[in-house]
């Protein structure tokens, strides 16, 4: 759906890729600030899990989009 964000779409062309699932894997290490959309999974926290997830749907082999937009604030 056109201006919908997908979590996991790091480069925001509406594609798996891996260069999403790399962009995703730079924060997870540190070498990238934390950016919302990759939080692929929804559970507050960039890990090699997501990546792992865009590059199931890059491959055909995961659901995408992942979901429509960021994951809500963690609950107070």
């Amino acid at each position: 759906m056109p201006g919908q964000v997908s979590l996991g779409d790091m480069d925001g062309d509406g594609e798996p890729s891996a260069s999403d699932a790399q962009a995703i894997m730079d924060i997870a290490v540190g070498l990238a600030d934390y950016r919302v959309l990759a939080d692929a999974d929804s559970n507050y926290k960039v890990e090699i899990g997501d990546a792992l997830k865009v590059l199931r749907a890059a491959s055909g082999e995961g659901e995408w989009p992942i979901g429509g937009g960021p994951p809500p604030p963690p609950p107070i």
